[in-house]
């Protein structure tokens, strides 16, 4: 099939469409759900921009010929228009252009990178779960009534978080873990590469809550560990698959309210991922947590670390202390005061 007639942002099912059938596949294997559709919303945001530059592209599908003729400058022009977008999101929608543009140069479609570069924006420390945060949400995930197929669903949530805790993988990954990998007498999970970012196997073990928690799920009679999530089959694909995840994620963001606990976009599964990561690289260090966590680079591992939770020392213990006029050194504040 030919690339160049393929579209970039389908208008119905029944059209190719390069985005779903070729790079979600080949390039966001393992991601969240929500990944593919944050790349999407990147490319409908130009094709909206490339059709509303003419009358008569409004009707037109958005292709991978029309974006490789309008090239860089066309996303340049596109990202200097939404001035309703904040710096970080707009840096967003590059990276999630330039990756897709970067598969049109591994397919030998276009010779260069996209070569546009982001913008400043206000970098904020990584925040992962601090230890009684995380006590506090299995607390109340312990107490959750009702069941969850043939669960109690204190039992399936404990076993959920306490595995996330535990092996700090990708929400999606995490759902997909088979109970054939699971091996509770060794201790050990594996997590399958057709499920990981970085399409590589990888071998857990498991602390003995985690071990007690699967335990009690009885996962011998079930396919995959977290199956019973009743939104949640494999068979399940494209909208279905990120109703599950929204679902799964809005009873999440309940026990966080009912804890106490942060419930913004920045404290539900991904957050789970950064403690893990902290917590690695605060016992045996930064290059091991990067392997653990399967990060292409440190820079990306040290993204994840909550600096809170590393014995680093402080700036009042590593600078001389100055010397101070004599007047404060003889008076107390109350005294100057009097």
């Amino acid at each position: 099939m030919n690339l160049l007639a393929l579209e970039v942002l389908a208008t119905d099912a029944s059209r190719p469409d390069f985005f779903r059938q070729f790079y979600v596949p080949s390039r966001l294997r393992g991601c969240s759900p929500l990944t593919p559709e944050n790349h999407f919303a990147a490319i409908r945001g130009l094709a909206g921009f490339w059709q509303r530059q003419a009358a008569e592209r409004a009707a037109q599908p958005f292709t991978v010929r029309d974006w490789l003729a309008g090239g860089p400058d066309l996303v340049a022009q596109y990202l200097s228009g939404r001035g309703d977008l904040t710096a970080a999101t707009r840096n967003k929608h590059l990276r999630h252009l330039a990756a897709v543009w970067n598969e049109f140069v591994r397919r030998k479609l276009v010779p260069d990178k996209l070569g546009l570069d982001q913008e400043d924006e206000l970098l904020r420390e990584p925040h992962c779960w601090l230890p009684d945060e995380y006590d506090r949400l299995l607390e109340l995930a312990g107490k959750k009534r009702g069941r969850i197929g043939d669960a109690p669903a204190a039992d399936w949530w404990l076993g959920l978080l306490l595995t996330d805790y535990n092996i700090g993988v990708r929400v999606s990954a995490l759902m997909s873990i088979r109970t054939a990998d699971t091996d509770l007498t060794a201790g050990t999970v594996l997590v399958r590469a057709e499920a990981q970012k970085d399409k590589a196997d990888q071998l857990f073990t498991l602390l003995p809550q985690t071990i007690d928690a699967l335990r009690r799920l009885r996962i011998e009679r079930l396919t995959r560990v977290f199956e019973e999530w009743p939104f949640d089959r494999s068979r399940m694909t494209g909208q279905h698959r990120r109703n599950c995840y929204r679902t799964l994620t809005a009873h999440l963001r309940a026990l966080l309210v009912q804890a106490g606990l942060p419930e913004t976009s920045k404290d539900l599964w991904h957050k789970v991922r950064r403690t893990f990561v902290t917590e690695i690289a605060r016992t045996a260090g930064e290059a091991v947590a990067q392997s653990m966590a399967g990060h292409s680079t440190l820079a990306v591992t040290k993204r994840y670390i909550d600096k809170r939770r590393m014995e680093l020392p402080s700036a009042a213990a590593l600078l001389r202390q100055p010397m101070l006029p004599m007047q404060m050194k003889l008076f107390t504040p109350e005294e100057q005061a009097g």
